[in-house]
């Protein structure tokens, strides 16, 4: 009698392992957010954005995509740069970092640039806030440039300050998604 206790009790235990390892699982499952897979207007690359995030589209011909987020003022646009010559990224991206800061309304708190890897291409990094008087608020902007063998191409993101925390790992996980076609 109590040889089949242990079993039973064994048996239950077993049963109740499986149901908590499912129940992990299924909750594990359940935090992670839902993505939206966006296409380059000129169809060169892809990025994953957050569902939650209510994105709308812009059709700039100035940019190969341009989304923004009017719930939160949350803005990312992107330049396909056509390589036609081996160029030193780097070189660029301190040019470019050099002339968007100075260009930008009371620029402050500039990051120096990092490398990063996205997928197997080669990219650079630098983020800075600055005043848009127009506009009437201060925004958290984040350029990413990216090189593959074909191309070059800039992501810029941009949300007001009051938002910054809630978007910099957003920004990160979307340039980390980003694909050539």
């Amino acid at each position: 009698m109590k040889q089949k206790q242990i079993q039973l009790s064994l048996i239950l235990v077993f049963i109740f392992s499986i149901l908590v390892t499912l129940t992990g699982c299924k909750n594990n499952n359940s935090n992670q957010k839902n993505i939206v897979l966006v296409e380059s207007d000129d169809g060169k690359f892809q990025i994953n954005v957050p569902e939650d995030i209510d994105i709308e589209f812009n059709n700039d011909e100035d940019y190969s995509l341009d989304l923004f987020s009017e719930k939160d003022n949350m803005y990312l646009y992107s330049t396909t740069i056509y390589k036609t010559r081996e160029v030193v990224l780097l070189d660029y991206v301190k040019d470019d970092k050099e002339y968007v800061i100075s260009s930008k309304e009371h620029s402050r708190d500039v990051s120096d640039i990092t490398s990063m890897q996205i997928q197997d291409y080669i990219a650079y990094t630098y983020n800075f806030n600055y005043t848009d008087s127009e506009f009437g608020k201060d925004f958290h902007t984040q350029i990413v440039w990216i090189e593959t063998s074909e191309n070059i191409y800039i992501l810029n993101f941009e949300v007001i300050t009051e938002n910054k925390d809630k978007y910099i790992q957003t920004f990160n996980d979307i340039a980390n998604s980003f694909i050539e076609i």
